[in-house]
């Protein structure tokens, strides 16, 4: 089993560059949608609104992550 944590600060680029590198979660090609890969765990340490832009963007993305799971 893959654990993640992750903390993006709200920063959508950095939450686009976090999920094309993770091993936990992965963008679906056909919906668009992040997924979480079979057998791994995704813990998210918080500020998905702080300082960066795009902070409601990572907002949708982490409850469509939640609702999918």
């Amino acid at each position: 089993m893959n654990i993640s944590v992750q903390h993006s600060q709200g920063n959508y680029d950095f939450w686009e560059r976090y999920v094309d590198m993770s091993r936990v979660v992965y963008r679906c090609k056909v919906s668009g949608d992040v997924k979480l890969r079979e057998g791994c765990e995704f813990v998210f340490g918080g500020d998905s609104v702080d300082r960066g832009p795009g902070d409601l963007r990572v907002q949708r993305e982490l409850v469509g992550l939640y609702a999918h799971t």
